[in-house]
């Protein structure tokens, strides 16, 4: 389930907060939010307690990364998409993600790449793998994916 705050109008992080529970216990879906995580400041807390919750992008902006980190230390996961989109320092963010929670970065294509400044590109799988290194790389392509989905492989 995907809440798109940055493009879309919520009315109150309480109705998402809400709605993301109900739906987690009812079926164990993962909660994905896409914002500027600098507007998520004020609700870090209420946030912090969903079940299986991840942010896009990275979180979009630099004034988001300390906002996104407090997240990650709760457990937050974050889709390593969108760097054409995100308006940061990708390999400084995935960095300070990794060194937060090795567990949290949760790599995605983000295929079509609509509205991206620049689409994705398979550059960005060698980008992650350079910063993060063989075993983090490992995570954020596979392991993380699978806790975060609940997948099990035979």
């Amino acid at each position: 389930m995907r809440f798109n705050v940055f493009r879309g109008r919520i009315d109150s992080v309480d109705d998402i907060v809400a709605l993301a529970t109900r739906v987690h216990s009812g079926r164990g879906l993962a909660f994905r939010i896409y914002a500027d995580a600098a507007d998520l400041a004020p609700h870090v807390d209420k946030l912090s307690k969903l079940p299986q919750l991840c942010v896009d992008h990275l979180g979009m902006t630099e004034a988001g990364v300390p906002v996104l980190l407090d997240l990650v230390a709760a457990g937050c996961k974050v889709k390593a998409t969108g760097f054409g989109r995100a308006k940061l320092d990708v390999p400084k963010t995935l960095e300070a993600i990794a060194r937060k929670n090795p567990s949290a970065l949760v790599f995605g294509t983000d295929i079509p790449s609509t509205r991206a400044a620049r689409p994705f590109e398979a550059g960005d799988i060698d980008l992650l793998e350079r910063v993060l290194g063989g075993e983090l790389a490992q995570k954020a392509f596979w392991d993380n994916p699978l806790a975060l989905y609940k997948v099990k492989v035979a």
